[in-house]
């Protein structure tokens, strides 16, 4: 819901279970209304994972410079930004991305082919991947032998 769509009173306080009562009453979703009322409000309670995610805050439109932002059971905040920053990238994610990419350059391939073309000659690049990869996964069974 927009602001400038419907005017909805709120009390100068809203805690989640007023949000959800005002969202009943007129019929709007509490939790698209409480991020519209973020823009105005002069303080924000919000689980701190939610502030150290960039990408939230910009979804959210919250704003951390020039402001005051105090951390609650900040010693877990450490994991937390770790979590935030980081991913998990498998040596399986490689070979399924390989898969994909070989279907891929058969497919294009066989189009071509269907058109009397050139066949595709990217396959060299992927040969020279997969080599290399095969080449690693060696050495590291020979490593933890």
């Amino acid at each position: 819901m927009k602001k400038e769509e419907k005017s909805v009173p709120v009390p100068k306080t809203a805690d989640i279970e007023d949000l959800v009562m005002l969202g009943r009453k007129e019929n709007i979703c509490p939790f698209f209304f409480s991020r519209d009322l973020l823009q105005d409000a002069e303080i924000i309670f919000t689980p701190y994972n939610y502030l150290i995610d960039p990408k939230f805050r910009k979804r959210s439109g919250i704003n951390v410079k020039d402001n005051i932002i105090i951390f609650d059971e900040a010693h877990n905040i450490e994991k937390t930004c770790t979590e935030s920053a980081s991913f998990d990238f498998h040596c399986a994610h490689i070979g399924q991305a390989i898969g994909e990419i070989m279907i891929a350059i058969k497919s294009v391939n066989e189009y071509k082919e269907n058109q009397f073309e050139s066949k595709l000659t990217i396959t060299r690049p992927v040969d020279e991947l997969l080599q290399a990869l095969n080449t690693t996964k060696g050495m590291k069974q020979r490593s933890s032998d």
